[in-house]
């Protein structure tokens, strides 16, 4: 995979290296990608990077690209012209990630498209929400809101730390020279590590002084003590560690006094209860009342120790 292109970029939610939907769809452009390995364009958010670098790499990236259109990477031809990107949304709306991805933002809120994403079961569906939702989060700060508009998706990525993705044989791509069991486990340790990754993007969206900001580092936390690319061991590192630290940086309860006070606007939906597996309500380091917001300006498959490059906070 070309870490440039539009299939490592949040803005499609729909592919991810090795797994996903055969083709992809920019929620920016409203195009669908029909190659999408070969495809990029200037507002390329990527999908393998911490928050701090990624906003570096894509102001370096616009340098480069265009924000107006699609083209190909290698000939910055329009992929529109080319046929390689159009607006013929007919096979990706017979799933339901798709049918969620390609209304995102068309139709009522974003933040409700995200909520129906997450009830969604599969892969697929958790690839879009985390993708999507990283973006979101990161647009409301940009735009001069606050960190805050993102404690739904953190609080339902908190609660689900703890469950292994469900990636179908279905979900993989055919091309890849590996065992489809290998290819499973990369694509799980995928969304593993995309969960770790929007904790962090909250983490350093909320300021210095907020409990969250423990977040930013927990994928570095995670690179750290693996070997490889295990998703056995990566699940046993949040079950030991991974878990109590996003718990300690936001606590059930801080999200429903958050929600309580802060999402009383139409754009969000009204907190519902606990599932089965939420978690316990806790109290919070410090005081939430007093708690200010404020915004902050590749792994590889070949079973090399992971490493992340995020700056810290």
């Amino acid at each position: 995979m070309l870490l440039l292109s539009c299939t490592n970029c949040c803005f499609n939610g729909l592919q991810a290296d090795g797994f996903g939907a055969r083709a992809g769809y920019c929620v920016e452009h409203r195009a669908v990608l029909h190659s999408a390995e070969s495809l990029t364009c200037g507002r390329q958010l990527r999908r393998d990077l911490l928050l701090p670098e990624a906003n570096d790499e894509s102001a370096l990236h616009q340098q480069a690209f265009s924000r107006d259109e699609i083209v190909h990477i290698r000939t910055k031809a329009s992929a529109r012209s080319s046929g390689h990107a159009d607006g013929d949304i007919s096979v990706l709306i017979q799933t339901a990630p798709g049918k969620e991805v390609t209304n995102y933002g068309r139709l009522g809120t974003k933040i409700e498209s995200l909520a129906r994403l997450s009830m969604i079961a599969g892969a697929r569906a958790e690839l879009a929400r985390l993708s999507l939702g990283r973006t979101y989060v990161r647009r409301c700060v940009q735009l001069g809101g606050e960190w805050t508009s993102g404690i739904h998706q953190l609080s339902w990525t908190i609660d689900r730390l703890l469950e292994p993705p469900d990636v179908g044989f279905d979900d993989l791509w055919d091309e890849i020279p590996l065992p489809q069991s290998r290819q499973r486990e990369l694509a799980q340790w995928s969304i593993v590590m995309l969960r770790l990754t929007f904790l962090s993007d909250v983490g350093y969206l909320a300021p210095d002084t907020d409990d969250v900001a423990a977040l930013r580092d927990l994928p570095e936390k995670a690179a750290s003590a693996l070997d490889n690319v295990d998703v056995r061991a990566l699940m046993a590192w949040i079950v030991k560690a991974g878990w109590a630290a996003a718990n300690e940086a936001f606590p059930r309860a801080r999200y429903e006094e958050l929600a309580d006070t802060l999402h009383r606007d139409p754009d969000a939906p009204a907190l519902e209860a606990a599932p089965s597996n939420a978690r316990v309500s806790s109290g919070s380091k410090r005081s939430r009342a007093g708690a200010k917001t404020s915004s902050v300006p590749g792994r590889s498959r070949s079973g090399a120790k992971p490493r992340s490059r995020a700056r810290k906070g």
